[in-house]
């Protein structure tokens, strides 16, 4: 896990190159190169690294599911994904699944790239929970 001041960083960059966007691109289109560099270093968009949504790793990262590549492994290990999979090859609309942080938080990516339909986080007392996810596709169709 990064540490905590460096993920809070990255989140500072973030928020003062959202404050900054318009700005930069007006002095950028009149060519005003000495106003654009009076504004903050950190201003720019090109100081923003990627960093896993879960862990704040910023090496390996995987665009296309906001992770980095060790705890994408990790969840494989998991059974998570496999658990995902074998639901849909068996033609479940629903699989349930052992909770955990991690699985949470993954589970919320995946719904919000459209890979999943709905979830629902159940805290079941002594077991420890379970998560339950809709399915989104038809393994023989391939549609919702």
């Amino acid at each position: 896990m990064a540490k905590k001041s460096l993920i809070a960083r990255e989140v500072k960059r973030q928020k003062m190159v959202a404050k900054y966007a318009e700005l930069r691109a007006q002095l950028k289109k009149e060519g005003k190169w000495d106003e654009l560099d009076k504004l903050p270093k950190n201003s720019s968009a090109v100081r923003l690294h990627n960093r896993c949504l879960l862990t704040g790793r910023p090496k390996g990262y995987m665009r296309k599911f906001g992770i980095n590549r060790v705890t994408f492994r990790q969840m494989a290990l998991d059974d998570y994904l496999t658990r995902l999979r074998n639901a849909q090859k068996a033609g479940h609309r629903t699989v349930v699944i052992p909770s955990s942080k991690m699985k949470k938080g993954i589970t919320e990516i995946l719904y919000d790239q459209g890979y999943i339909l709905k979830y629902k986080f159940d805290d079941e007392e002594g077991i420890g929970g379970v998560i339950r996810i809709a399915i989104k596709y038809d393994p023989v169709t391939k549609e919702p």
